[in-house]
């Protein structure tokens, strides 16, 4: 009884054994190519297996189903995986491949840049050590433009009377150029009231001269009949010394009796230039002349 014992025993034991398969290796790694110094996971998928052994072909090696390991040098090595059992063992041998400390290891990129060498290589729109930096397109950006200019596709566009790449140098006045004459008011009458002519308003043309006396002889063509509207003288007069006196005077046309003075106003052309306007107002102290100049500075 007890031989027979035995003996189903050892063919229960038989067949056990015989049903085992051998061992198939298998694993994986979360990186194929690493840094120096880089942490690399290993992972086993092995079939069938009892013992998982490594060796990761720097001299270094471990046990277990997952494991990691850190490479000092650079270079390729050939990880090798053993995996047993009491049917045998079986092998895997996968390559690795360790550089040397990636310059990009530490650097972030942002808005789509990409690393090269350790430095941010930037798209369009942006800059800055890490393409943080949005790139204002606007070629004025930073550039200043004093006396009033302004900046078109970064230069500085000078108002008259001023020059240099940010206006910051005045040229010289050489003259001013009369182009226009607008009176809007002018004495209709004498000062006693009478008219300027019998048979109607005055007939009025203006002299200029430099200094504060008035010249006597016309300067511009003659308004017949004048009757308190707007005068619009378009001459031409050339004030050849800017910082100089000149003045300029009202008379009516009396073929007959000779002409009457009416008035005028004396006025120095330097005190309107600020800014360079186009135009300016002279009046009377008395108030009984008010006309606007159109004029070019020259320089």
């Amino acid at each position: 009884m007890k031989q027979t014992l035995f003996y189903l025993i050892a063919l229960v034991a038989f067949s056990i054994s015989s049903c085992k398969k051998n061992p198939n290796a298998c694993f994986t790694s979360d990186k194929t190519t690493a840094s120096k110094n880089q942490n690399i996971n290993f992972n086993s998928c092995a079939e069938n297996e009892e013992e998982v052994q490594w060796n990761f072909g720097d001299g270094g090696s471990s046990i277990g189903k997952s494991v990691s390991h850190s490479y000092t040098s650079a270079g390729i090595y050939s990880v090798t995986q053993t995996v047993i059992n009491s049917k045998g063992s079986d092998q895997n041998v996968q390559s690795i491949t360790i550089l040397e400390n990636d310059p990009c290891a530490n650097v972030t990129c942002l808005n789509g840049g990409v690393c090269i060498d350790g430095n941010c290589n930037c798209p369009d729109g942006f800059t800055g050590p890490n393409c943080g930096t949005i790139v204002n397109n606007d070629p004025c950006q930073g550039i200043v433009c004093l006396n009033g200019g302004t900046c078109a596709n970064g230069l500085c566009n000078c108002p008259t009377g001023f020059t240099g790449s940010d206006c910051s140098i005045a040229q010289p006045l050489i003259s001013v150029t009369i182009t226009k004459i607008v009176i809007s008011n002018y004495p209709i009458t004498t000062s006693n009231g009478a008219g300027w002519d019998l048979d109607g308003g005055p007939d009025v043309f203006l002299t200029f001269a430099q200094g504060t006396s008035c010249a006597t002889s016309s300067g511009t063509s003659t308004i017949n009949n004048a009757t308190g509207a707007t005068l619009t003288y378009n001459t031409q007069v050339n004030l050849n010394i800017p910082n100089s006196n000149y003045s300029i005077c009202l008379y009516d046309d009396d073929l007959t009796s000779g002409n009457d003075y009416m008035t005028g106003v004396n006025f120095n052309p330097i005190d309107f230039k600020n800014g360079y306007p186009s135009s300016f107002v002279l009046q009377t102290q008395t108030g009984d002349l008010t006309m606007r100049l159109y004029v070019t500075w020259n320089f």
